[in-house]
C-alpha cells in the first residue's frame, strides 16, 4: 500500500515529473537556501513578524530529521510507545493524567526540555522536570501550560537520529462527533501515526477527523497497539474494524507495547520482542524516514500557503498602522509645497513683530525716574493690571492730585498776599508786614487780608497733612507693587519667548513628523525587498523542469506570483520626492539673538524719586495789638 501522506488520486493532480533518488534533498537543500535568505530580509520588520515566524517554522522543519505524529485517545498507549522504542521511560505515563503538552521528542546530546510559550519566549529545563509540562496536576504547573505552546525533549538516542517523534494531547472529543488535533503541529509533521487500543472501538470524533484528513489527501499509518491480550486480539479488531478503518489508512499494523517493555526489562527477551511485532514498526520508521519526496510535497505544500499569507499581508499594509499615516503624512506634504513658501513668510512676520514686542517690553521701565511716568507706563500697558496695583494707582492719584491742589492753594496765597502787601503800600506806603507791627490802629482793609491769608494758611497746613498722609499709604502699597511689576515685565519676556518657542515647535515637530514617517516607510524596505525576491524566487521555481509540484499547485504559485506582482508600494518614490530638507533653525536662532540682545532693564524707582518736591506751607500771620 502507498506509504505516502499524499495519496495522489486524480491524472490533474499527478506530479509533472518523478525525480530519482538523490534529487529531492539536492532541491531541498537548494529551496531551503532560498528560505533562508528570506527569512533574513523579513527579520528586520516586526509587522510581519508572525509569518517569518511561520517562515521559519517551515525552513526548521525541511532541515529536521523526519517528523512522526503520533495521534491517539486517553489511554491507547502513544508516551508508551515513544518510551518503548526509545527503550527507556522519558516520559510520564501516569495512567491519572493524560499528556498535557504537544510534545516533540528528538535527538540532543545534551539532555533536556525546552518549553515554547505562546508569547515567543522559550525556556530551557532539566529532563527530570518534563512531567511538569506533560502530567504534573500541581496549580504551578498548570498555571504553566496555559501559557505553553509546546515542548521539544532532547533525548541521546540513535534512533533520533533520523526521526523525530511528536506525542500529541489525546484527541479528547470536542463533541460526541468531532476531535480536534492542533493545526500547527498537524502541519509540521512528515507522517502521521494514528494509535488505537484492540478493545476500543474507534469514536465517531476520530472517524470525523480521519474523513478530514482523507480530504486532504493524508493517509496514516494506523498502529493497533494491545495485541498481547490475547491471541486473536488482533484478528478480532480487524474483522469488527476493517472496513470502517481501512478507507483511511495506507497500512494497519498490530503492535503490543507492553511486550516490547517487557523484552527491554529482561534484557531483550527474543520472544517477547517477535511478539511485540516492534520490528515491522521499526521498518515502518525507515520507510517514513527514506522518503524526501513526501517531505518535498510536504515543504513546497506549506510554502505555498504561507505564500498566500505573505500576499495577504503585503496587501494590507497600505491600509493598515502606521505605514497608512506615514504615507498620507508625506502626501500632505507634496501638496503642501506650494503653500509653505507663504506660511514661512507669515511665520517671519511673526517673529518681526515678536522681536519688536520683545524689545519694547525689556525697555518698559527704561525712562520711569517719576511716579507719573509710572503711572503712564501702567496705563498702558494692560498686562500690569492686578488688584494691588489698581488700588497703588488709585493711591497714586490721589497723592498728585493732593500735589496739585497743595500747589494750586500755595500759588492762590501767595497772589492774595502779593495783593494785599502792594494795596498796603498804595494807602500806607508801606508793604503789609511793616503795618502790621506799626503802633498805630491797624485800618479796616488790613484786617481783612490779613484774616483771608490766614484763612489759606489754615487750608495749605490741612492740605499738606493730607500728602503726608497719602505718601504714607503710597509708599506702603508700593514695597509689594514694586516687585510685582517687575515679575509681570519679566513674565511678559516669558510670553514672547513661548511664542517664538511655538513657532520653533511647530516646525521641529512638523519636521520630526516628516522624518519619522520616512523612518517609518522606510522600515517596510524590506517587505519591498523581500516581495521582489519573492516574485523572482517563485518564477525560478515555477520555471524548473523538474519541481514535483501538480497541476493545481502550479496554477495556485502562478496566481499568487500575478498578485504578489500587482501589489504596488510606492513609498520609495513618495520619500524621493518629497525632498524634506533639514531644519535650519531660524526660529531658535531668533531666540538666541533675543536673549544676547535685550535684557529687562528693572524698575527701579525709589520712594524718594516718588515724592512729588513741594513748598513748605507758608507761617501764620500773627497781628500784634
Amino acid at each position: 500500500m502507498d506509504k505516502d501522506l499524499r495519496k495522489i488520486q486524480h491524472i490533474e493532480e499527478t506530479p509533472l515529473i518523478r525525480w530519482n533518488k538523490n534529487e529531492p534533498n539536492e532541491f531541498l537543500q537548494q529551496f531551503v537556501e532560498k528560505l533562508k535568505s528570506l527569512n533574513m530580509i523579513l527579520s528586520t520588520n516586526t509587522y510581519v513578524k508572525g509569518t517569518n515566524k511561520v517562515l521559519a517554522r517551515i525552513i526548521e522543519d525541511a532541515q529536521n530529521q523526519t517528523m512522526i505524529l503520533l495521534i491517539g485517545m486517553t489511554g491507547t498507549g502513544k508516551t508508551s510507545l515513544v518510551n518503548a522504542l526509545l527503550k527507556r521511560t522519558v516520559l510520564s505515563t501516569k495512567m491519572a493524567k493524560a499528556t498535557a503538552a504537544n510534545t516533540m521528542i528528538r535527538y540532543g546530546q545534551k539532555e533536556e526540555v525546552k518549553a515554547y510559550f505562546l508569547d515567543g519566549q522559550v525556556a530551557s529545563f532539566d529532563l527530570n522536570q518534563v512531567e511538569l509540562f506533560t502530567t504534573s496536576d500541581t496549580f504551578s504547573a498548570e498555571i504553566l501550560r496555559e501559557h505553553l505552546d509546546y515542548i521539544e525533549v532532547y533525548v541521546n538516542n540513535d534512533l533520533l537520529k533520523k526521526v523525530i517523534f511528536i506525542d500529541t494531547t489525546p484527541l479528547e472529543p470536542i463533541t460526541d462527533e468531532s476531535a480536534y488535533v492542533k493545526e500547527s503541529i498537524l502541519n509540521r509533521a512528515d507522517d502521521l501515526y494514528w494509535i488505537f487500543h484492540c478493545e476500543t472501538k474507534p469514536t465517531e470524533g476520530e472517524l470525523k477527523l480521519l474523513e478530514k484528513l482523507q480530504k486532504r489527501k493524508v493517509k496514516p499509518l494506523a498502529i493497533i497497539n494491545a495485541i498481547d491480550i490475547n491471541e486473536t486480539a488482533y484478528d478480532q479488531f480487524m474483522a469488527e474494524q476493517s472496513d470502517v478503518l481501512s478507507p483511511y489508512f495506507r497500512k494497519m499494523l498490530g503492535i503490543s507495547v507492553k511486550n516490547a517493555e517487557e523484552a527491554i526489562v529482561s534484557s531483550y527477551n527474543d520472544e517477547k520482542w517477535q511478539q511485540s511485532q516492534f520490528d515491522s514498526l521499526l521498518q515502518e520508521i525507515e520507510k517514513s524516514q527514506d522518503s524526501q519526496t513526501d517531505r518535498v510535497y510536504l515543504i513546497i505544500e506549506r510554502f505555498i500557503k504561507w505564500l498566500k499569507r505573505f500576499q495577504t499581508e503585503v496587501e494590507l499594509i497600505p491600509q493598515r498602522e502606521p505605514y497608512l499615516s506615514a504615507y498620507n503624512l508625506l502626501v500632505q506634504h507634496q501638496l503642501a509645497k506650494h503653500t509653505e513658501s507663504s506660511r514661512k513668510q507669515i511665520e517671519n512676520q511673526k517673529l518681526s513683530t515678536y522681536e519688536k514686542e520683545y524689545r519694547e517690553a525689556s525697555l518698559v521701565f527704561k525712562d520711569v525716574q517719576t511716579l507719573y511716568q509710572l503711572l503712564q507706563v501702567i496705563s498702558n500697558n494692560k498686562h500690569f493690571k492686578s488688584y494691588d496695583v489698581i488700588v497703588f494707582v488709585e493711591y497714586a492719584n490721589d497723592y498728585l492730585k493732593a500735589v496739585r491742589e497743595y500747589r494750586t492753594m500755595h500759588q492762590a496765597y501767595k497772589h492774595e498776599y502779593n495783593q494785599s502787601d502792594a494795596q498796603q503800600r498804595h494807602l500806607t506806603g508801606i508793604g503789609l508786614l511793616k503795618n502790621m507791627f506799626a503802633h498805630e490802629q491797624q485800618n479796616e482793609q488790613l484786617s481783612k487780608s490779613i484774616e483771608k491769608l490766614q484763612a489759606l494758611q489754615a487750608s495749605i497746613e490741612q492740605q499738606y497733612k493730607k500728602i503726608l498722609e497719602l505718601e504714607t499709604q503710597l509708599f506702603n502699597e508700593y514695597v509689594e507693587v514694586h516687585k510685582h511689576l517687575n515679575n509681570v515685565a519679566n513674565n511678559q519676556l516669558v510670553r514672547i519667548l513661548n511664542k517664538v518657542s511655538w513657532i520653533h515647535t511647530e516646525r521641529k515637530n512638523k519636521h520630526q513628523q516628516l522624518k519619522t514617517a520616512v523612518v517609518q516607510l522606510n522600515s517596510f524596505n524590506n517587505i519591498v525587498e523581500a516581495k521582489e525576491f519573492v516574485e523572482t524566487f517563485v518564477e525560478q521555481l515555477i520555471g524548473q523542469e523538474h519541481l514535483i509540484v501538480t497541476k493545481r499547485e502550479r496554477a495556485s504559485l502562478i496566481e499568487i506570483l500575478v498578485k504578489i506582482k500587482g501589489i504596488r508600494l510606492s513609498h520609495q518614490t513618495l520619500i524621493a520626492s518629497a525632498q524634506i530638507e533639514e531644519n535650519n533653525d531660524e526660529v531658535s536662532k531668533t531666540q538666541a539673538k533675543l536673549y544676547a540682545k535685550y535684557h529687562l532693564q528693572l524698575l527701579k524707582l525709589t520712594p524718594d524719586d516718588m515724592k512729588s518736591e513741594i513748598e513748605p506751607p507758608p507761617a501764620l500771620i500773627q497781628i500784634t495789638e
